[in-house]
């Protein structure tokens, strides 16, 4: 079944159009190449060290998974000996050197995506592939607060990794993920969890992930990471931003603030964002958060329904437009950001 088409996520435009991931592991390859000829050794995934002084290479992932101390304030993730090179943006200074790379890099997430006209027949698309604690608990809370999903566009595949996998261990999957919180959630979610391991890998529809994007009245984006420190951003943000859909976007606080501070199109005058200051480590597993954002998807769906159609077509399409020509310029600039950044990084790696 994960041999299908439509679970060779790689495969997809986002990834096929823009090659995100070739750019992002020549940019990493080309890193590493130059830690190799200055004597570093590779300690760990990601971490190389020469004598006292270590390196950390971590792009798209929060470099937060590096750290062997990140239940400490974000400055104190590493020693004052660490650089980190990393896509991510960091409020606040740190005790480490921290080289991050130039905005245009999100420019290599560039692409026009084939399917641009927004015909809603549904209330969201809902996409997930991967399983973790986050991404099942929001698979739980929007089925508790939506009421089920007959009248969305949904997949969960349930997934750990990109390997093709049996598919009674998808099962076992899900099993090991609530294993890690019920005690703590099952008098909410144990009928939930329940009808979703009968179903899983779930998918009530048969469109491609472009197709059902345009065909929801709402994109219901989950980025990997939620945090309160770090933001980061994948090829799922860029594919929503592209797209002439509304869009939503449960991601790092100030995710969205972040986009718009790059100039994307955030449709903002016609989605209500407030839930993007909302923190995660006020509540166990961020539940609060995963709670205040599925309501305010609710609400942002509703009142999207009061816009007239023709309108919403239009104000989405200028909005996709303007985020693709935003990214076209953001790839024309990299090249020569990525130079000038690479200069400065090697200097602090020597």
């Amino acid at each position: 079944m994960f041999e299908q088409e439509f679970y060779q996520t790689h495969a997809s435009e986002a990834f096929a159009l823009s090659r995100c991931l070739l750019h992002e592991q020549s940019l990493v390859n080309f890193i590493n190449s130059q830690l190799i000829v200055l004597g570093y050794k590779n300690t760990a995934p990601r971490q190389w060290q020469k004598q006292n002084k270590k390196v950390v290479v971590c792009l798209v992932d929060d470099f937060r998974v590096c750290s062997q101390y990140f239940n400490r304030s974000p400055d104190q993730w590493f020693d004052s000996n660490t650089i980190v090179i990393t896509d991510n943006w960091l409020v606040g200074n740190t005790n480490y050197v921290l080289c991050k790379t130039p905005d245009s890099y999100v420019g290599t997430y560039s692409y026009t995506p084939c399917d641009t006209e927004f015909i809603p027949e549904r209330r969201f698309h809902i996409s997930i592939n991967r399983v973790d604690s986050q991404r099942m608990l929001l698979f739980f809370e929007l089925y508790h607060q939506l009421g089920g999903f007959e009248k969305d566009y949904v997949n969960f595949n349930c997934r750990i990794g990109d390997v093709v996998i049996p598919l009674q261990e998808v099962q076992q999957h899900l099993d090991l993920t609530w294993n890690t919180v019920s005690p703590e959630f099952s008098d909410s979610y144990q009928h939930i969890y329940e009808k979703t391991r009968e179903l899983v890998p779930l998918r009530n529809h048969n469109l491609s992930i472009e197709q059902a994007g345009v065909r929801a009245y709402i994109n219901i984006v989950i980025e990997t990471y939620a945090g309160d420190a770090t933001i980061t951003f994948s090829e799922k943000t860029f594919r929503a931003l592209v797209t002439s859909t509304p869009w939503v976007l449960y991601a790092a606080q100030n995710a969205v603030a972040q986009l718009k501070h790059l100039g994307f199109d955030v449709l903002d005058d016609i989605v209500d964002h407030s839930y993007d200051s909302v923190i995660q480590d006020n509540s166990y597993m961020g539940i609060n958060k995963i709670k205040n954002f599925v309501a305010s998807s609710q609400k942002n769906y509703q009142n999207i329904l009061q816009l007239d159609l023709d309108f919403l077509k239009n104000r989405c399409a200028r909005a996709a437009e303007h985020n693709q020509k935003l990214l076209v310029d953001m790839a024309r600039c990299w090249p020569n950001d990525c130079a000038r950044w690479l200069t400065g990084v090697i200097e602090k790696i020597q």
